[in-house]
Parts: structure tokens; sequence; C-alpha cells
């Protein structure tokens, strides 16, 4: 059962993808795509097993790095979640502080994201790098509070105060 005469086929598919589809998106019509080329490979006579059939996109270069981006976005959420909570533990030794330190950030971060929902952007590598830098911003401000709080609690109030606007103006700046 031997194939002759053909040394190689193009086929052009059109999908409903364009340069500016969401990476997750496009994902959906790669996996199709992936899953029928792979059952007419599999169904190939065994002339053809030596040089399988396969797909290729410009898109799908784009596709792979926003979803491989956004998908490192979730771990790099539990990795500054973990050090940032230890490392407001070890600096003012409140382990409640750091849990509100903590919770501050997540609500920082649910705004931002609340935010892309409500205008209708989909979280592409833009948005995704773009939280992580808010993020990373949260944790130090809200160090440099927490910091305060505990220098105003072995202080009088007065002087607590101007502690608070000292660490303002410094994160400001």
């Amino acid at each position: 059962n031997q194939v002759r005469g053909v040394a190689w086929a193009r086929i052009t598919f059109r999908t409903h993808i364009t340069n500016h589809v969401p990476g997750f998106a496009a994902l959906d019509t790669f996996n199709e795509l992936e899953t029928f080329v792979f059952s007419h490979n599999i169904a190939a006579p065994p002339a053809l097993v030596e040089s399988p059939a396969m797909q290729t996109s410009e898109v799908y270069i784009r596709m792979f790095t926003e979803v491989s981006a956004i998908n490192g976005v979730i771990y790099a959420l539990i990795i500054i979640a973990t050090c940032a909570f230890v490392t407001i533990f070890i600096f003012t030794g409140h382990i409640r502080l750091a849990g509100l330190v903590l919770i501050n950030v997540f609500a920082m971060l649910a705004t931002i994201l609340g935010y892309f929902k409500m205008v209708g952007w989909s979280l592409g590598i833009i948005e995704a790098i773009s939280a992580l830098v808010l993020i990373g911003s949260s944790v130090d401000y809200s160090l440099h509070m927490a910091e305060s709080f505990v220098d105003c609690s072995s202080r009088n109030q007065r002087s607590g105060a101007k502690l608070g606007r000292a660490a303002l103006v410094t994160q400001a700046l």
C-alpha cells in the first residue's frame, strides 16, 4: 500500500481567527484543528506515518505566548502572596497584620480585575503584566504602612500620625 507521486500537499483552512483575537479564543480553534489533524494522521496510510500532517499559523506564536504568560500569572500571584505574608510577618512579628496586608493586596487585585471585566477587556499579556506590577506596588505600599503601624503602636498617637504621613510621603516618592 504505497503512496506515490505526492511529495507534499498544502491545505488552507479559513477560520474565524483574526490577528487580534485573544489567546484563549485562538486556543479553542487550535485544539479543534489539532484534533482534526491528529485523527487524519492516525487514519493515514502506513507510507505517510513517517511524515505526518501538521498545522501552523502565525497567530499560534502569539497565542501560546499569551496563554503561557497568563497561566504564569497564577503561579506568580501564589508566589507573591506567600512571600508577602512571610516577609511582613518576619519584619513586623504580627501574624494578624500580615494577614490584613495580604487581604489588602488581594482586594487591589480584585479591583483591577473587576475593572478589566467592567470595561470588557480580556486578560491579555499586557493586562497580566500590568496586574503583576500593581500587585508588586501594593505589597510594597502595604509593607510600609504595616511598618508604620508597628512603629505607631510603640509610640504615642501624635508621633504615630507623623510616622504614618512620613510613610505615605516616602511611598509616593
